[in-house]
């Protein structure tokens, strides 16, 4: 009995000492963000969305396009000369090769207004869903590993990538 009480002391020191270093040792980990981002969700979506509104306007670029090109081919057929500014059938061609011209600059504008928008929107969500894992699976630090350089080694084995990607997934669709 008196070598039993001694031992079961220092069991207990051992497992208090071991769950103190557990605690007090920052849980620390990585994720790629190039895999998150291109698996994200959201992102997908978004992507549909974008390509959906570019075809919309290629359409109606095809449209005046070939609006254009059937006017000059009127023009040649009847003998015109297309540099003759003075024939206001000509001035209607060129009149239609400006507006193609101006819905090429203004669609253009706008497809990269809306592609930096959604992707301020995905890397907004994506950083907020990886707070809230690193915050509910007690993380003390989750880095992110990116091709300019933030994290240049990391062992493999620290990579979470693919939890925190099907969490994320998981929060956006809302199972979670």
């Amino acid at each position: 009995m008196n070598f039993i009480l001694p031992l079961v002391v220092v069991v207990l020191i051992c497992l208090g000492y071991t769950a103190f270093i557990q605690i007090s040792t920052p849980r620390i980990a990585y994720v790629d963000i190039n895999q998150l981002y291109a698996g994200f969700e959201m992102k997908k979506e978004l992507e549909e969305k974008l390509i959906s509104v570019k075809n919309e306007r290629q359409k109606i670029l095809d449209s005046l396009k070939m609006n254009l090109n059937i006017s000059a081919r009127k023009l040649t057929q009847l003998g015109l000369n297309p540099r003759d500014t003075a024939d206001n059938r000509v001035k209607k061609m060129f009149n239609k090769g400006e507006l193609l011209y101006k819905k090429e600059e203004a669609f253009s504008s706008l497809n990269e207004q809306i592609t930096q928008q959604y992707n301020d929107q995905i890397l907004s969500q994506l950083s907020l869903y990886v707070i809230d894992y690193g915050k509910v699976n007690g993380y003390h630090f989750i880095f992110g590993l990116t091709d300019n350089g933030n994290i240049m080694y990391a062992k493999e084995s620290e990579n979470i990538s693919k939890e925190v990607l099907d969490y994320i997934n998981s929060r956006y669709m809302g199972f979670e």
